[in-house]
């Protein structure tokens, strides 16, 4: 079995991925032993906090097996607000953001990928070209095999996957402003399948 130093080390994030429990306060917090306040940040970096406040019960609302009583993409942001609050050293995000209109997937991704959200090295693929504007380095699956695009190489900008996945980030309109240079906590790589 795995060894559970990895376990802990490493959470990974896919669609659908999270085990629902009775209510969502114990579907984000999933056993591990997390304070109200540090289940509300993990909740509020995904995007989940407004909508489970909503809920009848808030947290103590139960949502069924599988979450039946939410949307896609509110189980999306819960399965992602269950990965952050076990603070683990790598997350790796299989595209979690699939079922969220590009406005809310553009939120999720600027906050999860904030140095100050988290300190762990996180792994996102996706499909969202407006991902392109929060991440330092590309890993591109090709035919030919796998490169690694360093977006603050000079030029970067000149590559044509790059070129293309920032002129359609613009096109969808949630493309928010480039991120200023600087050292990070984490090093972010998006894996984008050809």
């Amino acid at each position: 079995g795995t060894q559970p130093w990895l376990r802990a080390a490493v959470c990974l994030g896919f669609p659908g991925s999270s085990r629902f429990a009775d209510n969502v306060g114990e579907t984000i917090t999933g056993g591990v032993d997390a304070s109200p306040g540090h289940r509300l940040r993990a909740a509020e970096i995904a995007q989940a906090a407004e909508f489970v406040g909503d809920l009848p019960s808030g947290y103590d609302t139960v949502v069924g097996e599988r979450g039946v009583t939410l949307s896609g993409g509110q189980r999306q942001r819960v399965a992602l607000a269950r990965a952050l609050v076990r603070n683990p050293r790598v997350l790796i995000l299989d595209d979690v953001l699939s079922m969220l209109d590009p406005s809310t997937a553009d939120r999720v991704v600027s906050r999860v990928l904030a140095p100050a959200a988290t300190s762990a090295t996180v792994f996102v693929r996706s499909d969202h070209p407006a991902i392109i504007e929060h991440v330092d380095q590309l890993l591109v699956c090709e035919p030919s095999g796998m490169r690694l695009v360093d977006l603050s190489a000079p030029g970067a900008e000149h590559d044509p996957l790059v070129a293309d996945l920032r002129r359609q980030s613009r096109l969808a309109d949630c493309s928010p402003p480039a991120p200023t240079p600087g050292p990070h906590a984490a090093r972010q790589v998006v894996f984008e399948p050809t």
